[in-house]
C-alpha cells in the first residue's frame, strides 16, 4: 500500500459541459470543483457502475457518494480500544497494552447478490486483527454481517497500517455444497504481508468463505478444506501484495520481496491460482522484469493493449537492496498471453522435467522452503492436470522472468495506472506522488508518448485506485482528502497539445447539406462526377515536421486516399483541399454514407463526431418519374428525357432539358383480384407515375365503383419489387457484446414465425495469432499460412493491401465552398486504393491466403486481413510490416538463342514453364539428344558415389569403436558393482555377528541386575487418587478451602447440603441421568466426575454399590436391544537403558516396538580429565538446519568413568528454554524446546532424507550402505523378546492364577451381570464374556504409575503396549490357530506382532488350562478375575 492515499478526484469531460449541482463548492479554477472528506488519508475507492455510486474508504471514516459527488451516507468506523497484540474481543483488564487505535481502511470490496441474498460491500480495517464486515449497497450505515466475538481463523487484513492487504471476489462451483444454493461457493481470496505483531501464523494468501455460511460456518473464516498458501517462514517471505485480479479461469496476484533464490534482491512477481483449486496445487509465480533497474511494483491495472489483455505495471527503481522506492519510476506492459505463457512453460518443467530446461539450467523450482521437489512425471501431466492434484509439486517458481521495456519512464515517482482504449488506441492514465495526472499514448510496439498532464491535487499522491467508468468518459481519481471533478469541454482522450487543445476535423464541405438533422454536418456528393472535398480543422499547428496530409475517404471497406493542400488562416483554422475524385459505390440504394478522415503520416486525425461524406445516387431505386421527382430537393435530381431511355440523373449530368411534369399514372398489377362482398380485404395496386406523395392518391381510387382509401402505410413511390425466394431468406447478423446462444425469427408484418430447436450461436470474434511468410513479390499468389483461434466461423475471409502512387501530383488549389461544374477536371483512380484476395479456411485454427498482386509503380503501405466484420493488420500479429519485392527473373535456358532449343540427354523436345504464385515464366525449350558417346555415368557421380561408399566405411569404425569403448566402461561398470556387493556382504554380515552376540545374551544377567530392593509399591490413598485423577498431583477432595472466615460458614454450609443430597439415591441418579444427557458433557468429564462421586462416597460403599447397580441396570436396559458384542516394568526399563535412546525421536535400540526401533549403530571413542556434561553447550555440532544434542560420544566418555547429577545454574540456560524439574526417574537432562531455525536431533534425524552438505555427500557412501539394508536390525525386537521372556511369563502367571479365590466385590458383581442376561434373556455367551472381561490388568499393565511410585518413559511404553496388546488378544473366545493369526499378524505388517505371534498361542493356552483346572463352582471359577475370559455364563 502507498504512503498516503489521496482525495477522490471526478473528471468528467463531455460536450456540452453539464450543469454544477448546487451544493458542490467551485474553487478559483472554473474546470474543476471539490469537496473536503473527512479520514484523510484516503485509501481506497470503489465504483458500482450498475448503481451509479461510489464508496471512498479513509482513516476512521467511510464514505457512500453519487456520480456527481454528493455524499450519500457516512459511517466512522473508529477509534476504538484495541492493541495488535491482544485478540478480541479487547478487555482492558486482560490487555493493559489497549489504547484508542485508529481505523485505517484495508479493503473495500464490492459482492454480488445471490438469489434473495442481496449484494453487499465488503469492509476491512486495521482494528480488531483485520475483521471484516458487511455492508448494505444502498446504505453503507446499515451493517449485514458482523461478528462480536471473532475467533481466529476470520482474521482477514494485516493489523499493522504500512503493511498491504488485497483481495478478490470469485465464484465457483461446489458440488457437496448445491442443497438451497445450486451449487455456487463464493469465496474471497485475500494476499496480506507479514506483521510482526499479533497472530503470526496466517499465510501470505489465504481463501475465506462469503457464501453460503451455514453453522457451524462463519463468514470470512479460513477453513481447512480451502487452501492456503503454505510457507516455511513467514519472516523471510514477507510479500508486499500490490494488485489482486481475476482473468479467465485464473487469479491472479502481484507483489515484491525479496528474491530467495539468486542474489537476495528485491524483485516483483507474478503469480497465478486456478478458480477451482481450493488445495493451491496450481500454485505457480513468475519474476517480472522492467528494464532500467525498476524493481518494485507500485500499482497495476488490468486493461487491452492492440486488442489483447495486458498488465499495465509501474514501478519504481529500489534503493539499493531495500524495498524502499525511489522517485524514478516507468511504466511497463506485459500481455496476459505472455505471462500465461511463461507460467506454463515453468509448471511443465517442474512437473516432467525435474526443473531443468533443455540447456541443463535450473529453470523451475520449489519456492517457500515447503518439503516438495521437482519431478518427472509423464510429459501429458500438464495437459491432464492444468491445476495440478496431490501428485505434482507445489508451489511452482520459475527462475526465468518476463522482461519487458519501459513504455514511458520519469523522475516523479509513479503510483497508480489505469487505462482506455478507444479506436484501436491505448490510452494510459499515470498518477504520481506530486498529484498529477499524466496521459500517455501507448503504441502497438509497446512504446509510449506523453501527450497531456493534470494538475490534480498538488502535494499529495495519487491513489492506486484509479478508476474509469464504464463509458470510459469519467476518470475517478482519489488522492489526500479531496473531491474533484473536472469540466473542460474539449475531447480529453485526444488532447495531443498541452493546453489541452484537441485535434479534430469540424466542417467539411460542398456546401449543399441536408435539412436533415441527423446529416446535418455531413456533405453530399453525387456519385458519378468529379468532385472535390474540403475539410476544415483547427489546433493543427502543434505539428512541426513536413509530413504530408492525404484525405481517406473510405467506401464499402476500400480506402481511396486523396491529396490534400493545406491553407492556413489567421483563426488558427486549417482549410484542407482534397484532390478531385469521381467517387463509386456499389450498393444499389439513394445514399451512402462514407467515412472521411485526415492522415498526416501514419497518424489518423479523427473527424469530429457526426461528420461523413453522403455520396448519393439519383438512379437508385428511381425508376419513374414520380419517384424521381419526390426526391429531395437538396439532392438535386431531376427527370431526363434523353437518350437511350429516360432515367434519373444528377442535373448537371441531364444532357437535355429536365421534364417539368410526369406522364400520366400506368397500372401493372393489382392484388388480389378476388374478395368477399363484405369487403375489408387489401388490394395491392402497382403501376408507375402512381404520384409523387400519398395526397396525390388520396380520393382516387375506386374498387368497383366503390371507394377504396388508400392506406398511409402502405403507399410507397417506388414501383420496384425486391426479389426473394420464396424457399430461403438470407439476412447478414448485426454485431453482439456477448456470445452464447439466441434464437432465430423472422418478421412478416405483423406475423412472426421461429425456428423450432434452433439456435444461433455468437463465438468469440476470430483471432489470428501468427502468419508467415511476410514477403511475397509483385506478381502475389505466394500462399500465406495465418494461424489463430475462431477461423472457421468467418464466411469471407479476405487478405487486402493498401497502396498508393509512388508519385502523387499535389495540387493546390483556393477554397471552395460550392459544387463543382460538369466541365471539372476529372481525376478518376488517380490513386490506387486497395487490392484484396479471398483466403482458404482449413480448420478453426488454419487458413491460407494467396497474396493480391500489385504493380511495381505504386508503394504499399498497409496488408490486412477482413475477417468478415474483423479486421487484423498485419503489423499487430508480427510487430512488422508486410513487404513485397520485385518478381524474381528467371532466365531462358538457352540464354544465347532463346528461340532454340536447349540440348541435353537423349529423348524428345518438350517446353519448360515455372510458375510461382501468379508469376508464370516460359524458359523456352529443352532438346534431349542421342549421342552414344557420352558416359552413362557421369564423372560427377562417380566422384559423388565414392565420397559417399567412403564416409558409409568410416561411419560404421566409429560406430565399432563405440560399442567397444562402451562394452568396456559396461564390464569396470559391472565389477564396481560386485566390489561394493561385496562390502555390503561383509557390512551385513559383521552386523549379523554383533546382532547374534546380542541375543545370546544371558538371562541370569538381567536377573541379577534387576534384582536389588523391592517394589515400591504405592500407599492405598496415593493408588486411589492416581488412578481417579491421573495427571494430578492432589485429589480435589482432599485441598483446604481457601475462603476468608466471613464465607466459611455459609460455604460449609452449602457444601453439607449438597451432602445431603448426595445420599439420596432419586436425586443421585436423577442429576447423572441429567448430566449425562448434556451434549457438551464429554468422555473426560463423565470421568471426572464418576471419581468426585467415588471419592465422595467412599466411606458409604453400600449405598454406593446400590446406586451403581440402579445405574448399570439402566444402562442394560438402554443398551440391551443393540447386541453389545464389541517386577516387568523394572526389566523393561533396565533393557531398554542398556542400550541407546534417542532423546528427540524417543528410537531405542533395545525395544519390541518396531517403529521405536533404532536402526542405526552408535560408535564412539574415549578420551581422559574431568568434564561438565550438558545437552547444548557452544560445542554442540550444527550442520545446516539441524543442531545435534551432545552425548557422551561427543564428550569421549570412555566405560567405567564416574558421572555424577548435578544442578543446573539458572545463568546457564539459553534465551527461551524452560527447564522443569522434577523429582523420581524423570528429571530431564534434555531441553524441552528447539531453538529458533533450528531443529534438534539426538541419534538419528527424524527425517528420512536428512540434509546432507554436498562437501560431506562422498564420505557418507559407506553409511548409506549399511543403512540400505535396515530389516538386519529386526533381530534386535527378538533380542529383546527373548530377554524379557520370564519376566513376561511370571507377569502372566501372576494374574492368571485360580490357587487364591477371587475378591468378594468381583464375585458380586459377576453375579449382577449373569442376573441381568438372565432377567432380559440374554443366552449369547459372546455378549456376557464382553461384560466380564474388563481392562483392569491391560490399565495396570499399560500404566504401572497408577500402582507403583515410578515414572514411563516413551520407549518403555512401547514395549508396555506390545505386551498389554498380547494379553487382551490371549483372552479371546475364538479358537487360537497359529496359522490364521501369524497370517493375520504378516498381513498387519508389525514386527512386534510377528514376533508375539507364537508366543500369543502359548499364552492363550496357559489360559485355558487355567480356566480348565479350575473348580466349576460358581464364585470359585478362574475368570472371576478381572481379564480371564469366560467360555460361558454356567462356567462362572
Amino acid at each position: 500500500m502507498l504512503a498516503s492515499s489521496p482525495t477522490l478526484l471526478f473528471l468528467l469531460f463531455l460536450l456540452p459541459p453539464p450543469s454544477l449541482p448546487a451544493d458542490v463548492t467551485v474553487p478559483s479554477d472554473p474546470s474543476v470543483q471539490w469537496e473536503e472528506l473527512s479520514g484523510a488519508p484516503l485509501s481506497h475507492l470503489l465504483l458500482d457502475s450498475e448503481a451509479g455510486r461510489l464508496y471512498v474508504g479513509g482513516v476512521d471514516h467511510l464514505y457512500q457518494l453519487t456520480l456527481d459527488l454528493e455524499v450519500m451516507s457516512h459511517v466512522k468506523t473508529g477509534p476504538h480500544l484495541d492493541s495488535p497484540d491482544c485478540l478480541p474481543p479487547i478487555v482492558p483488564q486482560d490487555c493493559p497494552s489497549a489504547t484508542s487505535t485508529h481505523n485505517h481502511n484495508k479493503l473495500l470490496l464490492l459482492e454480488a447478490g445471490q438469489g434473495a441474498e442481496p449484494g453487499s460491500v465488503i469492509v476491512c480495517g486495521s482494528l480488531y486483527q483485520g475483521i471484516c464486515d458487511k455492508r448494505s449497497l444502498s446504505n453503507i450505515s446499515q451493517l449485514i454481517y458482523q461478528t462480536s466475538n471473532p475467533v481466529d481463523t476470520q482474521y482477514v487484513a494485516a493489523n499493522d497500517p504500512r503493511v498491504s492487504t488485497v483481495a478478490v471476489v470469485i465464484t465457483t462451483k461446489n458440488k457437496q455444497e448445491e442443497g438451497g444454493t445450486g451449487g455456487i461457493l463464493r469465496l474471497m481470496l485475500v494476499g496480506r504481508g507479514y506483521t510482526s505483531k499479533g497472530p503470526g501464523d496466517i499465510p501470505p494468501i489465504t481463501t475465506r468463505r462469503l457464501f453460503p455460511v451455514v453453522s457451524p460456518r462463519r463468514a470470512f473464516s479460513q477453513e481447512e478444506e480451502l487452501g492456503k498458501l503454505v510457507v516455511g517462514s513467514y519472516s523471510e517471505y514477507n510479500n508486499h501484495f500490490v494488485k489482486a485480479v481475476t482473468h479467465g479461469d485464473h487469479v491472479y496476484f502481484l507483489f515484491s520481496r525479496r528474491d530467495m533464490w539468486h542474489k537476495k534482491e528485491y524483485r516483483t512477481y507474478a503469480s497465478r491460482l486456478c478458480t477451482s483449486d481450493r488445495s493451491f496445487y496450481s500454485y505457480v509465480e513468475v519474476p517480472l522484469l522492467c528494464h532500467g533497474g525498476y524493481n518494485l511494483a507500485q500499482g497495476a491495472w488490468l486493461g487491452h493493449h492492440s486488442g489483447e489483455p495486458a498488465l499495465f505495471i509501474v514501478m519504481a527503481a529500489g534503493q539499493a537492496s531495500t524495498p524502499v522506492a525511489t522517485s524514478r519510476s516507468a511504466l511497463c506492459v506485459y500481455r496476459m498471453a505472455e505471462l500465461d505463457s511463461m507460467l506454463r512453460r515453468a509448471q511443465e518443467v517442474c512437473y516432467t522435467e525435474g526443473g531443468r530446461g533443455s540447456s541443463g539450467q535450473e529453470e523451475a523450482y520449489i519456492e517457500y522452503a515447503v518439503s516438495s521437489k521437482c519431478l518427472k512425471l509423464p510429459k501429458d501431466s500438464l495437459s491432464e492436470y492444468p491445476c495440478g492434484g496431490e501428485h505434482t509439486p507445489s508451489p511452482i517458481a520459475s527462475t526465468v522472468p518476463l522482461s519487458a521495456m519501459p513504455t514511458f519512464n520519469t523522475t516523479t515517482q509513479m503510483t497508480a495506472v489505469t487505462t482506455a482504449t478507444e479506436a484501436g488506441h491505448t490510452i494510459a492514465f499515470l498518477g504520481d506522488r506530486e498529484g498529477r495526472l499524466h496521459k500517455v499514448l501507448v503504441h502497438s510496439d509497446r512504446s509510449g508518448q506523453q501527450y497531456g498532464s493534470v494538475l490534480v491535487d498538488s502535494g499529495s499522491a495519487v491513489s492506486t485506485d484509479l478508476l474509469l467508468d464504464d463509458s470510459q468518459q469519467h476518470v475517478f481519481v482519489l488522492t489526500n482528502s479531496r473531491c474533484q471533478r473536472h469540466l473542460q469541454p474539449n475531447h480529453w482522450l485526444w488532447s495531443f497539445e498541452p493546453t489541452n487543445q484537441c485535434v479534430t476535423v469540424q466542417s467539411l464541405q460542398p456546401a449543399n447539406q441536408s435539412k436533415d438533422e441527423q446529416t446535418q454536418s455531413s456533405a453530399l456528393v453525387p456519385m458519378g462526377l468529379s468532385t472535390t472535398v474540403v475539410l476544415k480543422g483547427r489546433n493543427l499547428d502543434v505539428y512541426t515536421d513536413e509530413a504530408q496530409y492525404m484525405c481517406v475517404v473510405e467506401i464499402e471497406g476500400t480506402q481511396i486516399n486523396l491529396t490534400a493542400a493545406v491553407e492556413k488562416t489567421q483563426d488558427n483554422t486549417h482549410t484542407f483541399t482534397c484532390s478531385p475524385h469521381q467517387f463509386q459505390y456499389a450498393v444499389s440504394q439513394l445514399q451512402y454514407l462514407a467515412t472521411v478522415y485526415l492522415r498526416r503520416g501514419q497518424r489518423r486525425i479523427d473527424t469530429s463526431p457526426g461528420l461523413r461524406l453522403q455520396l448519393y445516387d439519383c438512379s437508385a431505386g428511381q425508376s419513374d418519374c414520380s419517384q424521381c421527382r419526390a426526391v429531395p430537393e437538396e439532392y438535386g435530381c431531376v427527370w431526363c428525357p434523353g437518350s437511350p431511355s429516360p432515367s434519373c440523373v444528377y442535373n448537371q449530368s441531364c444532357s437535355s432539358i429536365p421534364v417539368d411534369t410526369c406522364p400520366p399514372p400506368q397500372i401493372s398489377q393489382v392484388l388480389p383480384v378476388s374478395g368477399p362482398l363484405e369487403g375489408g380485404i387489401l388490394v395491392t395496386i402497382t403501376g408507375s407515375n402512381l404520384g409523387m406523395r400519398y395526397q396525390d392518391v388520396v380520393g382516387g381510387v375506386t374498387v368497383a365503383g366503390v371507394q377504396c382509401p388508400p392506406q398511409p402505410e402502405g403507399y410507397q413511390i417506388s414501383t420496384s419489387v425486391e426479389e426473394v425466394n420464396d424457399t430461403q431468406l438470407v439476412c447478414q447478423t448485426g454485431s453482439s457484446n456477448q456470445t452464447g446462444e439466441v434464437p432465430v425469427r423472422v418478421l412478416f408484418g405483423k406475423a412472426e414465425r421461429s425456428v423450432p430447436n434452433v439456435t444461433f450461436r455468437y463465438l468469440d470474434d476470430p483471432v489470428i495469432t501468427d502468419a508467415t511468410p511476410a514477403e511475397s513479390f509483385y506478381a502475389g499468389g505466394r500462399v500465406v499460412m495465418v494461424t489463430g483461434r475462431n477461423l472457421d466461423v468467418v464466411q469471407h475471409p479476405i487478405i487486402s493491401v493498401w497502396v498508393e502512387p509512388l508519385e502523387v501530383q499535389r495540387v493546390k488549389r483556393k477554397r471552395r465552398l460550392a459544387l463543382l461544374t460538369a466541365k471539372q477536371q476529372l481525376v478518376f483512380n488517380s490513386t490506387m486504393t486497395t487490392v484484396s484476395e479471398r483466403c482458404s479456411v482449413l480448420s478453426s485454427s488454419q487458413m491460407t491466403c494467396p497474396t493480391p498482386s500489385v504493380t511495381p509503380e505504386v508503394k504499399v503501405k498497409g496488408v490486412w486481413f477482413q475477417l468478415d466484420n474483423v479486421r487484423v493488420h498485419y503489423e499487430s500479429i508480427k510487430g512488422k510490416s508486410f513487404t513485397y519485392y520485385p518478381n524474381p527473373q528467371l532466365f531462358p535456358l538457352n540464354r544465347e538463342a532463346p528461340d532454340t532449343p536447349h540440348r541435353f540427354k537423349p529423348g524428345g523436345v518438350i517446353a519448360v514453364e515455372v510458375v510461382m504464385g501468379n508469376l508464370q515464366v516460359d524458359l523456352g525449350l529443352v532438346q534431349y539428344d542421342s549421342d552414344s558417346l557420352l558416359s552413362p555415368v557421369p564423372l560427377a557421380a562417380q566422384i559423388s558415389l565414392g565420397a559417399g561408399a567412403a564416409l558409409i566405411i568410416l561411419s560404421v569404425l566409429v560406430v565399432i569403436l563405440m560399442y567397444r569403448r562402451k562394452s568396456k566402461q559396461a564390464l569396470r561398470d559391472y565389477k564396481k558393482v560386485l566390489l561394493q556387493l561385496e562390502t555390503l556382504e561383509i557390512n551385513v554380515g559383521d552386523q549379523c555377528r554383533k546382532e547374534f552376540t546380542d541375543l545370546m545374551t544371558e538371562m541370569m544377567d538381567l536377573s541379577s541386575d534387576v534384582g536389588g530392593p523391592g517394589l515400591p509399591l504405592l500407599d492405598y490413598r496415593t493408588y486411589a487418587e492416581r488412578v481417579f485423577f491421573p495427571g494430578q498431583q492432589t485429589a480435589p477432595l482432599s485441598r483446604q478451602l481457601d475462603l476468608p472466615e466471613s464465607r466459611r460458614q455459609t460455604v460449609e454450609q452449602g457444601l453439607q447440603q449438597l451432602n445431603n443430597l448426595l445420599n439420596n439415591r432419586l436425586f443421585l441418579t436423577r442429576f447423572i441421568h441429567t448430566l449425562e444427557a448434556q451434549q457438551g458433557f464429554s468422555q473426560r468429564d463423565r470421568g471426572y466426575v464418576a471419581s468426585l462421586l467415588t471419592m465422595a462416597l467412599h466411606d458409604k460403599l453400600e449405598y454406593f454399590t446400590e446406586v451403581m447397580k440402579t445405574l448399570l441396570q439402566d444402562l442394560v436396559q438402554q443398551y440391551v436391544a443393540k447386541n453389545p458384542k464389541l517386577m516387568l516394568r523394572r526389566a523393561i526399563k533396565y533393557q531398554v537403558d542398556k542400550g541407546p535412546v534417542d532423546s528427540v525421536t524417543g528410537k531405542a535400540k533395545r525395544t519390541l516396538n518396531d517403529s521405536h526401533l533404532l536402526r542405526e549403530d552408535v560408535d564412539y571413542c574415549s578420551v581422559a580429565g574431568h568434564l561438565t556434561l550438558s545437552d547444548d553447550d557452544v560445542t554442540a555440532v550444527v550442520q545446516g538446519r539441524w543442531k545435534r544434542l551432545n552425548t557422551l560420544q561427543h564428550y569421549k566418555v570412555p566405560d567405567g568413568a564416574t558421572v555424577a547429577l548435578i544442578p543446573r545454574s539458572q545463568s546457564s540456560g539459553g534465551v527461551g528454554v524452560n527447564q522443569v524439574f522434577q523429582t523420581g526417574e524423570k528429571t530431564p537432562m534434555l531441553e524441552g524446546e528447539e531453538e529458533e531455525g533450528l531443529r534438534l536431533w539426538h541419534l538419528v534425524k527424524s527425517s528420512e532424507d536428512p540434509e546432507i552438505p554436498k562437501h560431506r555427500k562422498s564420505s557418507m557412501r559407506e553409511r548409506e550402505r549399511a543403512k540400505a539394508i535396515p530389516e538386519i536390525y529386526l533381530t534386535r525386537l527378538l533380542s529383546m523378546k527373548g530377554t524379557l521372556q520370564k519376566f513376561v511369563d511370571d507377569v502372566f502367571v501372576a494374574i492368571l492364577s485360580t490357587k487364591r479365590p477371587p475378591p468378594i466385590a468381583v464375585r458380586f458383581f459377576f453375579d449382577f451381570l449373569d442376573d441381568m442376561a438372565e432377567k432380559h434373556g440374554i443366552d449369547d455367551p459372546e455378549t456376557v464374556h464382553i461384560w466380564k472381561t474388563n481392562r483392569f490388568w491391560v490399565n495396570i499393565l499399560k500404566n504401572p504409575q497408577f500402582v507403583l511410585d515410578v515414572q514411563v518413559s516413551d520407549s518403555i511404553d512401547a514395549v508396555l503396549s506390545v505386551i498389554a496388546q498380547t494379553f487382551i488378544d490371549s483372552c479371546t473366545t475364538s479358537e487360537h490357530k497359529v496359522g490364521r493369526i501369524i497370517m493375520s499378524l504378516e498381513e498387519d505388517s508389525s514386527g512386534q506382532k510377528m514376533q508375539l505371534a507364537y508366543r500369543l498361542q502359548q499364552v492363550a493356552a496357559l489360559v485355558e488350562n487355567k480356566i480348565g483346572s479350575s473348580p466349576s463352582v460358581a464364585g470359585h471359577c478362574a475368570c472371576a478375575h478381572p481379564g480371564v475370559r469366560c467360555q460361558t455364563v454356567s462356567s462362572c
